[in-house]
C-alpha cells in the first residue's frame, strides 16, 4: 500500500565553504521566509493561503531569528512530508545551527513547540554532514572536527521503531544544549563510520563506509528487507543479500533501492505499482532483489512513491511505475523501465511521492508529476505536469553546483 531524498554526497571537503549562500523554495508556508517580509519568523498562516508557486529567493536569516549566521552558510537541507531542517555551519566554532520548521505533531523538528506548524532553531556540535526526513521522524549526522567523531541523532515519531533507539534511556542533547524542550536522541547502535542515512515514510536506512546496510522501523510492505513483514526497532543487518559492497541507497516512501560497486541495482519494499523495475506485480518485496535490466553505468537513481527512475552515464533517464511519468497524460503506467525521450545529458535524478526532477550537465532542472494545492512542482500553477518542464530560476543563480530537497508540501534548491 502507498502511504506516502535520494541523498547525494558532495564532492567537496566536508568543511569547505560552498559556492554561495543561496536558498530558494516553493510550496506551502514559505511565504513567511520570503525576502524581508514582516514578522518572518512567526508569520505562518494556513498552508494554502499564500503558497509560493514558483522558485523564490528566501531570506536565510529569517529561518534563524535567534542566531547570527552572517559568517555561516547553508550546507544541508532535508524535507519530509511536511517538515524540514536547514543546517548552517560555523567553521570557527565547529558548531552547526539548525533551523527546523513545519509540522511538529511528534516533535519531528527536534523540539517541543506550542504551535503546529512551527519554527524552532538550536545548535549541534560539529558539522552536520547529512539530514534525512521521513513522514514524522528525522535522522541527523554530525561530525566534529577536533576528533572526527561521527554522531547520529534521531527524533520524532518512534511508534514503529523508525528512530533506531535500542533503549528508552538513550542519551539526549538536553544537558549539552541547555534546552529542556529538545527531544533529540543520540543513537547507540552496532554501526559506525556512517556513509549515508535515509528516511522512508516510517522506516530508516543506515549505510556504513564498509558497505553494511541496516534498516529499522515500519515493515508492513517489506521495507526493512529482512525477509519478514514485522516492524523492528532493532537495526536489521541486510548486507548479505547483495552481490558486493553497497555504495548508495534511495528511499522516500515505502520503496527502497541500493546500488552496489558492481553497478547492480537492488530493490525491496512496496512494489504494487510496478515501480520496482522488476516488471513484477509483486506487492511486497521482502528481501533486496536484483534488478535485471541493462541501464548502462548507473550514475543516479531515485525511489518515489508509485514510481522510480535511473540516470546512466549517457545522460539518459529510465522510469517505471504509475503516475505522471514524463510521456504525456496517455501513458501513466509502465511496468518496464522506459527511457524518457525529452531528457538529455542528465547527471542527477530526484523523486518524491508523486513527482520527479532531473538535473542536466549545465545545471538546468526539469520537473514533472502530480501537482497539488501547494504548487509543489514549482511551475507557477497547480496543474499536473505529464512531461518534463524546465524549473526556472533567476539567471544569477548558479544551479550547476546546487541540489534539490523535495517534499510533499514544499521544496528547496540550495
Amino acid at each position: 500500500m502507498l502511504r506516502i531524498r535520494k541523498l547525494t554526497h558532495p564532492n567537496k571537503s566536508l568543511f569547505a565553504p560552498p559556492f554561495s549562500r543561496l536558498l530558494h523554495g516553493w510550496g506551502a508556508y514559505l511565504h513567511a521566509f520570503n525576502q524581508n517580509p514582516p514578522n518572518a519568523a512567526s508569520n505562518f498562516s494556513g498552508r494554502l493561503d499564500k503558497p509560493l508557486l514558483s522558485p523564490t529567493k528566501l531570506s536565510l536569516e529569517s529561518f534563524f531569528p535567534s542566531f547570527n549566521i552572517q559568517s555561516s552558510f547553508p550546507n544541508n537541507v532535508a524535507v519530509g512530508y511536511g517538515h524540514s531542517l536547514i543546517a548552517v555551519y560555523n567553521s570557527s566554532m565547529d558548531v552547526s545551527y539548525v533551523s527546523a520548521f513545519g509540522l511538529n505533531r511528534y516533535s519531528q523538528l527536534g523540539s517541543k513547540t506550542s504551535h503546529n506548524p512551527a519554527l524552532t532553531a538550536y545548535e549541534i556540535k560539529g558539522c552536520i554532514s547529512q539530514i534525512s526526513c521521513g513522514r514524522e521522524h528525522t535522522l541527523l549526522l554530525s561530525t566534529t572536527r577536533e576528533d572526527n567523531t561521527c554522531l547520529l541523532y534521531s527524533f520524532g515519531n518512534n511508534s514503529h521503531g523508525q528512530l533506531g533507539l535500542l533503549q528508552k534511556s538513550a542519551d539526549t542533547l538536553k544537558a549539552s544544549l541547555s534546552n529542556k524542550n529538545l527531544l533529540i536522541q543520540k543513537v547507540s547502535a552496532p554501526y559506525s563510520n556512517i556513509e549515508q542515512i535515509a528516511c522512508g515514510l516510517d522506516h530508516s536506512i543506515i549505510l556504513t563506509k564498509r558497505g553494511e546496510l541496516f534498516t529499522f522501523g515500519w515493515n508492513a510492505d517489506g521495507q526493512l528487507g529482512n525477509n519478514t513483514d514485522n516492524s523492528s526497532h532493532q537495526p536489521c543487518n541486510i548486507s548479505n543479500y547483495f552481490d558486493s559492497k553497497v555504495l548508495s541507497v534511495s528511499t522516500s516512501t515505502d520503496l527502497n533501492f541500493a546500488l552496489t560497486q558492481n553497478n547492480q541495482l537492488y530493490v525491496w519494499g512496496n512494489g504494487e505499482y510496478m515501480n520496482n523495475m522488476l516488471q513484477s506485480t509483486q506487492d511486497k518485496i521482502v528481501i533486496p532483489t536484483k534488478v535485471d535490466f541493462d541501464f548502462g553505468q548507473i550514475m543516479s537513481f531515485a525511489a518515489g512513491g508509485a514510481h522510480s527512475l535511473v540516470a546512466n552515464n549517457h545522460g539518459e533517464v529510465f522510469i517505471c511505475g504509475y503516475g505522471a511519468l514524463g510521456f504525456g497524460s496517455s501513458e501513466i503506467r509502465l511496468s518496464t523501465p522506459t527511457k524518457i525521450p525529452h531528457l538529455k545529458d542528465i547527471v542527477s535524478v530526484y523523486a518524491s511521492t508523486d513527482y520527479s526532477a532531473a538535473k542536466d550537465a549545465n545545471g538546468k532542472y526539469y520537473i514533472w508529476g502530480l501537482n497539488n494545492k501547494s504548487g509543489i512542482l514549482g511551475l507557477g500553477h497547480t496543474n499536473n505536469q505529464f512531461k518534463p518542464a524546465p524549473l526556472l530560476f533567476d539567471s544569477t543563480v548558479d544551479t550547476k553546483n546546487s541540489k534539490l530537497a523535495l517534499g510533499n508540501l514544499f521544496s528547496f534548491l540550495y
